[in-house]
């Protein structure tokens, strides 16, 4: 894997952290009288695709998420979103917009009407925005407790109409987003070895044993062979688990 590649494996890494940690505070803040939806890919308005991060069925109100992970200071300067180096950046809140128009129109035309109310969640405590309105449509990370709980003291219980909504929503979800790309690979290019357990550096053989020339960590050839299988059983079995929380909305622990 080359290093943009790698680079883009680490940020999807830390945003998927990021995105478990807003799961933690839906799971313990609100009550029975919600229906979640989290990643959630949509065919709407003529094979367009709409990605949801989080989506809240409450009786009276629908809460749309766009969830981020920014680090660092960014400031706003009317609808111009910019980073700390001056960078100007795709806003936020255009595209939680554009999401929230394109789910009106969805629900529209499989014949519901019910308020959406969208919100930009940022959930990295190192995040801080400069400029901002405080009408704005942004949740911060010391906000999010409070906001869900806000909204969990006025939860009422759903009806019949509402778990329908629920299900007209599985019925239109895509099972593979168009959006995805993942770096391309053949086995012949993947590097093959043992990764030091230290440094993750692969082992070389020294007679009996596997040495790491980075940090001079020495492991017996056979135990090693052992803990990389191991670790093989153990990844295997931790995405067979993810496609399980998938598919029933839980988290698995292993």
């Amino acid at each position: 894997m080359n290093l943009p590649d790698l680079k883009k494996k680490h940020h999807l890494e830390k945003g998927y952290a990021r995105e478990k940690y807003f799961d933690h505070w839906l799971e313990t803040e609100l009550s029975s009288s919600f229906i979640v939806h989290k990643d959630l890919t949509l065919d709407v308005q003529s094979s367009k695709a709409l990605q949801i991060d989080t989506l809240l069925i409450s009786e009276k109100t629908i809460y749309l998420f766009e969830v981020k992970n920014y680090e660092g200071d960014f400031s706003i300067d009317g609808e111009k979103w910019h980073s700390n180096t001056g960078t100007e950046i795709k806003s936020p809140l255009q595209q939680l917009k554009r999401s929230e128009l394109l789910l009106n129109h969805f629900f529209r035309e499989i014949g519901y009407k019910i308020p959406i109310e969208p919100y930009c969640v940022f959930v990295n405590p190192e995040f801080h925005l400069f400029g901002c309105n405080p009408q704005q449509l942004l949740i911060f990370p010391t906000q999010i407790k409070r906001f869900l709980q806000k909204i969990n003291n006025h939860s009422t219980k759903l009806k019949a109409q509402h778990h329908k909504l629920a299900a007209a929503l599985n019925s239109y979800k895509l099972e593979k987003s168009p959006y995805s790309r993942f770096p391309a690979y053949s086995y012949d290019t993947l590097k093959k070895g043992v990764p030091c357990p230290v440094c993750r550096t692969f082992m070389l053989p020294s007679h009996s044993k596997m040495a790491c020339n980075q940090c001079g960590c020495v492991e017996n050839f056979g135990y090693a062979i052992l803990r990389a299988f191991k670790s093989f059983k153990f990844y295997s079995l931790k995405k067979k688990l993810l496609q399980l929380e998938f598919l029933i909305g839980v988290e698995v622990c292993l």
